[in-house]
């Protein structure tokens, strides 16, 4: 039963202010507005992203904060990438998740230069990677392109679900972050192969992704990669979770 505003005139009303941690209003202005903060209100630093795009020196913003709302899980509020529970019923059948797919990975990829290139370079010496968004030309000038996907348009969507298997590299390996990288292939039916800095075990959908770390080099991931293109048996043992959890 919560009402939400982003009028200020209402700062006074509020029993909690959210700061967004890309948007921070100015030092200054926030030590002079915490003199007339009320004892009851509580401010809460809110972000989604990792500190490291946070852009701001966070330290200086110490003692200013009742709460923290992030994705990590010792924050006071939790805000994951995405989450999932068990169905209330479970699925039976056995429906095939490889038929249809005719094309093999993708990787959608706007922040470029980062570890991240050079080992999405590598898989593409022992297999095909398309790639989307704004680094693809970049990251690879000469081959690895896939065909034009606009952004949430239906096109794409449907163009995405021809995929076995999607890259869902993290810009940055922080502790807890997972997001819509993991997420949102487990709605278009792509494997997604993760690669980060979270306990995956401990925060994600059993039996759903396949962890880059868990292969000695690139070459044996791609093998494992081509194994499973292979046989539909095995790349079916990544959609098990569906008969039991749900995923938002």
């Amino acid at each position: 039963n919560c009402d939400f505003t982003c009028d200020r005139k209402y700062l006074n009303d509020s029993d909690a202010v959210l700061f967004h941690g890309r948007d921070m209003t100015p030092l200054l202005e926030m030590r002079r507005m915490m003199k007339l903060k009320l004892p009851h209100q509580r401010w809460v630093f809110f972000i989604r992203e990792n500190p490291i795009h946070t852009y701001l020196n966070l330290q200086q913003y110490n003692g200013l904060f009742n709460w923290t709302m992030t994705y990590k899980r010792d924050s006071d509020i939790e805000i994951p990438g995405g989450a999932y529970y068990h169905a209330q019923t479970n699925v039976t059948g056995n429906e095939n998740y490889a038929e249809g797919k005719d094309k093999l990975v993708y990787w959608p990829v706007s922040n470029c230069g980062n570890f991240r290139d050079e080992i999405a370079k590598k898989l593409n010496e022992f297999v095909p990677l398309d790639v989307y968004g704004g680094c693809r030309i970049r990251v690879f000038p000469k081959s690895g392109r896939g065909p034009p996907c606009p952004r949430f348009s239906k096109e794409c969507e449907s163009l995405l679900r021809r995929y076995k298997f999607r890259l869902s590299f993290e810009n940055k390996n922080c502790v807890d972050y997972i997001t819509e990288k993991y997420w949102k292939p487990l709605e278009t039916g792509n494997i997604p192969i993760v690669l980060g800095g979270a306990n995956y075990s401990e925060m994600v959908v059993p039996g759903s992704y396949i962890n880059a770390l868990d292969f000695p080099s690139v070459k044996a991931l791609a093998e494992y990669i081509k194994y499973l293109d292979k046989n539909d048996t095995a790349y079916n043992e990544y959609f098990q979770w569906r008969k039991y959890y749900i995923a938002k």
